[in-house]
């Protein structure tokens, strides 16, 4: 590849392209917003932005935790990254873990996970299951409750191959 350096790192064997060009401006528009999304809620202009560029995703190292950072604050931002990331699991698997840590909302996981039916496989449904309802009763608070309930019709209508196993859950 003209241009082009290639750099193998450590034992996982990840490759970083030195490329000469440079990144173009939607790149590090995409980067700035990103960052920013982090930290407070977009507005409409910079959301859309930002979600026209998420192509750039993979090119930023997009972690799970950049991700549930973001889903603190936008749950349908963070959806979307989800949905754009080479590997929606991790993601999901970090939310489940700020959630059952108390530093995701309950709702903001209901969110990410109805957008991310088609990545969900049958263990992050049930650790998702698990979770929600231990959160739902523990805020003894009838809205969180009914607020899951709803999310689990959702999550089981809009994919009618998930299945809950009574005894995983």
């Amino acid at each position: 590849f003209a241009g082009e350096m290639h750099y193998l790192l450590g034992p996982e064997t990840h490759w970083v392209t030195f490329d000469s060009k440079g990144h173009p401006k939607e790149w590090s528009s995409f980067k700035r917003l990103l960052i920013s999304a982090t930290k407070q809620v977009l507005g409409t202009k910079e959301r859309q932005e930002l979600l026209q560029n998420s192509s750039y995703a993979h090119q930023v190292n997009l972690t799970p935790a950049i991700v549930a950072s973001i889903a603190s604050h936008d749950p349908e931002v963070a959806a979307a990254l989800v949905a754009k990331s080479s590997k929606p699991a991790q993601h999901i698997h970090q939310l489940l873990a700020q959630a059952e840590a108390g530093n995701l909302a309950l709702s903001h996981l209901n969110t990410v996970v109805l957008h991310s039916v088609n990545h969900l496989d049958s263990t992050l449904v049930s650790k998702y299951i698990q979770l929600s309802c231990e959160k739902a009763m523990a805020a003894n608070d009838t809205a969180v409750v009914k607020g899951f309930a709803t999310a689990l019709h959702q999550l089981v209508s809009k994919n009618k191959d998930i299945t809950i196993d009574r005894k995983s859950v």
